[in-house]
């Protein structure tokens, strides 16, 4: 997990964290409420559930969103690009252990 700290256009603090649990990225800003509370959204998607709601502090928020990460799975597209780059790997090893031995007693013409 990599997070880091920015500061917005008016000052408040902002954490985006990138995991390689997830592609998005989940960033945790001020509220657009005018309180002085942060929320969790992510780049592409609505932020999960267990996430939703108002923080305080942008540090309860960043907490919140690792105690998340830490219990998450990954998520299904991060599954399918691992099952995808571990199939790849695995046809580049053992490409030039399958190839044809029965070349040379291929049937050419009809067979009678």
């Amino acid at each position: 997990m990599d997070v880091s700290k920015e500061l917005d256009s008016d000052g408040w603090i902002k954490y985006i964290v990138t995991s390689p649990k997830m592609k998005t990225k989940l960033i945790i800003q001020k509220a657009e409420n005018g309180f002085s509370q942060y929320e969790v959204k992510l780049t592409k998607g609505s932020a999960p559930s267990e996430l939703c709601g108002m923080y305080t502090t942008p540090d309860i928020g960043l907490r919140a969103v690792k105690k998340y990460l830490d219990n998450k799975k990954d998520s299904v597209t991060v599954q399918r690009d691992k099952k995808y780059a571990r199939s790849q790997k695995w046809k580049a090893d053992n490409a030039s252990k399958y190839v044809s031995d029965s070349k040379d007693t291929v049937q050419q013409g009809l067979a009678n």
